[in-house]
């Protein structure tokens, strides 16, 4: 039994939350049938980037926070298509964290309320740059369009990266 990995990198185009995500596929690779990406239970991170500008600092300061709390995967068709149901990515993000506490405070409570919010969703609707079967190994330009949802509003986003195989 093979186990397949795919380790994605890149960028979603929401408050810039990049974003570090590793799959499994277990068993054999099929040749032409769907397949099924979960989120590796470890090893993953998601990223928000804020451009913030401190009092007595002449320059804005990129603050990054991250964490480590996402779930859910992806599933693709026979064609490579996105299947619908089963096709989602959870974040919680009440566990954000920077290297600030005040500012954690600021992100998590009054931007994201995530006492009344707490995950992030992500649902895909398109893939390109993966073709089925995937390969044992090697790197892929990808595009994942799909709608993101944070506090409640959905809006369509682009997500581009990288996806590294590893079989």
């Amino acid at each position: 039994m093979t186990l397949g990995r795919l380790r994605i990198a890149g960028l979603l185009a929401v408050p810039a939350l990049a974003t570090l995500v590793g799959f499994t596929q277990p068993g054999p690779r099929p040749a032409a049938a769907g397949v099924k990406l979960t989120v590796l239970p470890t090893g993953n991170e998601v990223r928000y980037r804020v451009r913030e500008q401190l009092v007595n600092v002449d320059l804005p300061n990129d603050a990054i926070g991250k964490t480590s709390a996402i779930t859910g995967g992806l599933a693709l068709d026979d064609k490579g298509n996105v299947v619908s149901p089963g096709s989602e990515f959870v974040i919680a993000v009440e566990g954000l964290t920077s290297d600030r506490d005040r500012r954690d405070g600021y992100v998590r409570f009054r931007l994201l309320e995530t006492r009344t919010y707490p995950n992030v969703t992500f649902t895909p609707t398109a893939v390109t740059g993966v073709k089925l079967p995937l390969p044992a190994s090697g790197d892929a330009a990808i595009t994942i369009a799909g709608n993101l949802t944070v506090k409640g509003v959905t809006k369509p986003v682009t997500w581009t990266g990288k996806a590294t195989f590893a079989g």
